[in-house]
C-alpha cells in the first residue's frame, strides 16, 4: 500500500465500508429471514420458525432494491479490478499469480480451519451434525477450481473467492496488454462477455448439458459478468495514467456495464436482476470516488476496517451464524446477539490479520520482484 502511496486511498476507504455492507447483510439479515439456510450451513437446527418481533426492517437490506450484501460484494469486485494491476508491475506472470496465492491462501485455510471448529464445537453443544463431507472440505480449499463442481460452500460466500480467483488468471493473461497500456486490452472483456452470453443463452436452445458439465457451465456463467464488473475498476486504472484511456473510459466502462447487467438477466440458473441495481449503484459511487481520490478525507474508521476486511470476510460468516443459533436459543435479544457475533467476528479477525494476513503480505509483496528485475537486467545486458 505504501508503494502505491495515497493513489488507493480512496479504495481503502470503500472497502472498509464494503466489509461493512456485508457483515450487515449477514447478521442483520441474512440469519433472521432465512433460517433454512443458515441451518443448511451450519449443520443446526434452525433457531426459530419466525423471524423475533421487530426485524422486519431488515428486509429490504436482503430482499430490497439496494441490497447490502451484493453491494458490498461489488465494491470489492471494483476494487480488486483496480489494485490487481499494481500487483502485475515488476512481476512476472507466473510470479504475480505465486504472489497472490501466499497472499491469499494461508489466511482463507486458517480462516476455514476456524469456522470449521466453531460449527464442531456449537454442533456438540446443540446436537448438530457437521454439515459437509470430506469431499466438500478438500474442494472448498481450492477456490476457483471449486465454483465448477457445484460442490456446496462451507460458508455460503466463497463463491466471491472463486471469482477472484478467475480475475488473477485473467490478469495474468492479459499483463502484457495492461502493462503496456494497450488496447488490446479490451480483447479480453470481449472474449469474457462473448463467452458469458454463450454460456448463459446454450440451455436455451440446447437444454443443460448432463452431469459434472452443467456445474461447470453454471459456474463460468456466473463468472462472467462478474469478471466484466472487475474489469470497470481495471478500465480506471488504465484513464489514471492514459489520457487514451480516460477517453476511452466514457464508451468502454458503460459497454461493460451494460453486459454485466444482460448476463446477470441471463444467468440460466436463476434470474439476478434484483442485484443489478445494487452493483450499479456501487459502479456509480466508485467512479466518483475515483474522480474526487484526492478530495476524500481519510476517515479512520473504514481504514480500519479495510485493514482486516479480508480476515473478516474468511471468518465472520457460518461461525458467526453458530454463535448467533446459541445465542438465540439461550433468549438473547436479538441486538446483544448480533453485538457478540460482531465481537467474535472482529476479534478472530483480528487475531488472523495480525498472526498471518500480514506476514504472508509481507512476502507476497516482495516474491517474484527481485527476479524479475534481474532477469530483465541480464536481457538487456550487452
Amino acid at each position: 500500500m505504501a508503494a502505491r502511496g495515497n493513489r488507493v486511498a480512496f479504495a481503502d476507504q470503500l472497502r472498509g465500508i464494503a466489509a461493512l455492507l456485508v457483515v450487515i447483510a449477514h447478521f442483520g439479515a441474512v440469519f433472521w429471514h432465512n433460517q433454512p439456510a443458515v441451518a443448511e450451513m451450519t449443520g443446526l437446527p434452525p433457531a426459530f420458525a419466525t423471524p423475533p418481533a421487530g426485524l422486519a426492517f431488515t428486509i429490504p437490506i436482503l430482499l430490497g432494491t439496494f441490497q447490502f450484501g451484493a453491494a458490498g460484494v461489488a465494491l470489492f469486485f471494483l476494487i480488486s479490478g483496480y489494485v490487481i494491476p499494481f500487483s502485475l508491475r515488476g512481476r512476472s506472470p507466473g510470479s504475480f499469480l505465486v504472489a497472490r496465492l501466499v497472499r491469499l491462501m494461508p489466511t482463507y485455510w486458517i480462516g476455514f480451519a476456524l469456522q470449521a471448529l466453531v460449527i464442531l464445537g456449537v454442533g456438540r453443544l446443540l446436537g448438530g451434525t457437521f454439515p459437509r463431507d470430506p469431499l466438500d472440505i478438500v474442494l472448498n480449499l481450492l477456490p476457483g477450481p471449486h465454483m465448477l463442481t457445484g460442490r456446496p460452500t462451507l460458508d455460503g460466500i466463497v463463491w466471491t473467492l472463486d471469482i477472484e480467483v478467475w480475475f488473477y488468471l485473467l490478469a495474468a493473461l492479459a499483463a502484457p496488454a495492461l502493462l503496456a497500456r494497450s488496447a488490446a486490452f479490451l480483447l479480453y472483456p470481449l472474449g469474457v462477455g462473448l463467452a458469458g452470453a454463450a454460456l448463459a443463452l446454450f440451455p436455451a436452445w440446447a437444454g443443460w448439458p448432463p452431469g459434472a458439465l452443467r456445474h461447470a457451465f453454471a459456474g463460468l456463467s456466473l463468472a462472467a459478468p462478474m469478471l466484466l464488473f472487475m474489469m470497470v475498476g481495471t478500465v480506471l486504472h488504465l484513464a489514471e495514467a492514459d489520457a487514451r484511456w480516460r477517453r476511452a473510459a466514457f464508451l468502454v466502462i458503460p459497454a461493460l456495464l451494460l453486459a454485466v447487467a444482460l448476463l446477470l438477466r441471463w444467468w440460466p440458473v436463476a434470474r439476478l436482476d434484483s442485484q443489478t441495481p445494487s452493483y450499479l449503484a456501487m459502479a456509480a459511487l466508485f467512479v466518483a470516488a475515483h474522480a474526487l481520490r484526492h478530495r476524500i478525507p481519510a476517515w479512520r474508521w473504514p481504514t480500519r476496517l479495510a485493514a482486516i476486511s479480508y480476515p473478516l470476510y474468511v471468518v465472520h460468516a457460518v461461525s458467526g451464524y453458530a454463535i448467533m443459533v446459541v445465542l438465540t436459543r439461550w433468549g438473547w435479544p436479538p441486538a446483544a446477539t448480533m453485538a457478540a457475533a460482531l465481537a467474535y467476528a472482529l476479534l478472530a479477525a483480528t487475531a488472523l490479520h495480525r498472526l498471518v494476513e500480514e506476514p504472508t503480505r509481507r512476502l507476497s509483496a516482495r516474491l517474484g520482484r527481485e527476479e524479475w528485475i534481474e532477469a530483465r537486467a541480464r536481457a538487456v545486458a550487452p
